[in-house]
C-alpha cells in the first residue's frame, strides 16, 4: 500500500531516452531522434557522483572514484536496511535508461557505474518475518500432531 501510495503521487516527466554520440549514430542511424517543434532538449553536465536511494542506511550523492563497483556505493551509504529487497536493485544510467543490478551468487560481474547514474535498492513488499514464520510453523505442527493422535484413536478402534 505504501508502494502504491507513492506511485500515485509520481508526475510523468515525459523524458526520452536518445543517443546522442556520432559515432554511434553513424552506424545506427534509427536511433536518430527526431524533434518536432515544441520539443525541447536539456544535456546537463557530466556530474561526479553516482547516487543511492531507497532502503540504505545513509541514503544520498557518493563522489564519483572509477572503478568504484555498485556493491562498494551501496557499502559508501551504511549498507542494506533490514527491509531491502537486495534482489531487485536497479541502476538508472545518467541517459535515463534503467536496468536490473544482476548480483547473483552464480553470476557475480561486478558493475562499475559512470557517473551521474543512481542505484535503487527497493523496499521487500514482503519481508520474511522471523516471528510470523515461527508461528506459522509451530501451527502447521500443532495441526499434524492433533491429526496424528486423532488417526492413532481411529485406527485403535
Amino acid at each position: 500500500q505504501d508502494i502504491s501510495r507513492q506511485l500515485g503521487t509520481v508526475e510523468s516527466l515525459g523524458r526520452v531516452v536518445t543517443e546522442t554520440d556520432p559515432t554511434v549514430l553513424q552506424v545506427r542511424p534509427e536511433l536518430d531522434a527526431v524533434l518536432e517543434p515544441g520539443d525541447r532538449l536539456y544535456m546537463p553536465k557530466r556530474p561526479n557522483f553516482v547516487t543511492v536511494v531507497g532502503d540504505v542506511l545513509n541514503p544520498g550523492a557518493m563522489q564519483f572514484i572509477a572503478g568504484t563497483t555498485a556493491d562498494e556505493y551501496i557499502r559508501q551509504a551504511g549498507g542494506y536496511q533490514r527491509s531491502a529487497d537486495e534482489d531487485r536493485i536497479f541502476v538508472v544510467y545518467p541517459n535515463g535508461q534503467a536496468e536490473p543490478l544482476a548480483v547473483t551468487v552464480w553470476n557475480y560481474n561486478p558493475v562499475q557505474l559512470p557517473p551521474g547514474s543512481s542505484l535503487v535498492v527497493p523496499k521487500d513488499p514482503a519481508p520474511l518475518d522471523l516471528f510470523t514464520l515461527i508461528r506459522e510453523g509451530s501451527s502447521l505442527i500443532s495441526q499434524l500432531a492433533v491429526t496424528a493422535a486423532s488417526l492413532a484413536v481411529i485406527s485403535r478402534d
